[in-house]
């Protein structure tokens, strides 16, 4: 709950009260004023799974701010949350860390990242064995992918999906006339 985070932290808050964010809802527009703030900075939001406006907001805050704390009740999509802000920021160019009190929470929130992000997360859950070659396999993957990255390659297959959402973004835009 928002009285227990500490002062250093208060301006990186936001509590996740409800709007259940899983398969069974559909993704929702963002509203008016949060997808004009994104346009105007020409910010595409990268989200691969179901969105509420909560995760525009998050976004918003994110830009004017070194960091974000997402904090709530269980059931209230915190983890499917904060997978959509990962892959988001991975797709922005930026570093991610993600701290727990368990490592169950971190396991879930791995379970909850589209398959092909997993590998790009280096997981430290523990000490033992099980955990030591968790860590050293994502490793492995990130060095195998870095080996065998193509630029040319790479520059085309963003050229295709930003042509995909340029004309997504069309149709919509029709659509809503």
């Amino acid at each position: 709950r928002g009285d227990n985070v500490p002062a250093l932290f208060a301006d990186l808050y936001h509590e996740k009260t409800s709007g259940k964010v899983n398969s069974e809802i559909e993704a929702s527009e963002p509203n008016t004023e949060d997808f004009k703030a994104n346009k105007e900075t020409e910010n595409l939001v990268y989200f691969p799974k179901l969105f509420n406006d909560d995760q525009f907001h998050i976004i918003n805050k994110l830009a004017s701010s070194n960091g974000v704390l997402v904090q709530g009740p269980p059931g209230t999509g915190k983890s499917h949350t904060i997978a959509n802000l990962i892959c988001h920021l991975l797709a922005t160019g930026k570093r991610v860390l993600v701290t727990s009190k368990t490592p169950r929470a971190l396991k879930v929130l791995h379970n909850q990242l589209p398959e092909p992000i997993r590998p790009l997360c280096i997981s430290l859950l523990g000490s033992g064995i099980e955990e030591q070659r968790m860590m050293e396999s994502s490793v492995g993957s990130i060095l195998n992918k870095q080996d065998n990255w193509n630029e040319s390659e790479s520059i085309k297959e963003i050229e295709k999906k930003e042509d995909l959402i340029s004309k997504a973004e069309t149709q919509r835009n029709q659509g809503s006339r």
